[in-house]
């Protein structure tokens, strides 16, 4: 039977994003440079209601009375990881901070899994958001190349090219998440495919996640949704 790789380990190597404040000097405040939000040049953490943003934008303040400022972006409400769509997901614009691959040669089954994991800029020094793309395989016969992958109504015993999206994530690596999503819509494009030497690249996009009791396959009654609008991974094993 399919399982899941080690969230809790990846969870732990994605996250812990500690925040503080730093000077880029010449170079400038930028992605490259800055987890937290840019201000005149500086770094900020970008996680206070006056001083918020994250993944090396332009720092905002967030409507007083209105929103708050979690994991770094203004949200109306008490929110979740994001700001709510008009479909009432939480919506996360972008994901594709610090890539991780993992190989699992034994996934169950006789099959192999490689997991690219992503971080998502909604995580904090405290917990941990992040994406997963996963290959699900018979052992060495991996579809090597370019496609681009439907994601349809698939479910994690399904799908063989899944993508997944946890939330609240215990950095340490010892508890387990708060959230963890299947993507049931949207479209994967994997870009390149290389067995040996490992490696792999691509991007998704209007990815639309459902919360998803792994253990039993199914969604879970009255679960969140998350929307992601675009992603791109790639890693080396």
């Amino acid at each position: 039977m399919k399982r899941r790789v080690a969230v809790l380990f990846l969870a732990g190597a994605l996250g812990g994003f500690a925040l503080a404040v730093q000077s880029c000097g010449n170079s400038g405040c930028s992605p490259s440079n800055c987890q937290g939000c840019c201000t005149n040049g500086t770094c900020f953490p970008g996680d206070t209601d006056t001083v918020c943003g994250g993944s090396g934008v332009a720092c905002t303040a967030c409507q007083s009375g209105v929103e708050t400022c979690q994991m770094h972006i203004c949200v109306t409400g008490s929110g979740g990881g994001g700001p709510l769509d008009d479909a009432g997901c939480e919506s996360v614009p972008v994901v594709n901070l610090m890539p991780a691959v993992l190989f699992t040669p034994d996934a169950g089954g006789g099959f192999q899994a490689v997991d690219v994991f992503v971080g998502s800029p909604t995580s904090t020094a405290t917990s941990s958001d992040f994406a997963t793309v996963e290959l699900y395989y018979l052992a060495n016969t991996f579809p090597q190349g370019t496609r681009t992958v439907p994601l349809g109504a698939q479910t994690f015993q399904t799908c063989n090219d899944c993508v997944y999206y946890d939330e609240g994530c215990d950095p340490n690596g010892v508890n387990p998440c708060a959230h963890d999503y299947l993507a049931r819509a949207g479209t994967l494009q994997i870009d390149a495919f290389v067995s040996s030497p490992g490696s792999i690249a691509g991007s998704a996009s209007n990815l639309h996640f459902v919360e998803w009791n792994f253990q039993n396959d199914t969604p879970v009654d009255g679960g969140r949704c998350v929307d992601v609008g675009t992603m791109s991974y790639q890693g080396m094993w």
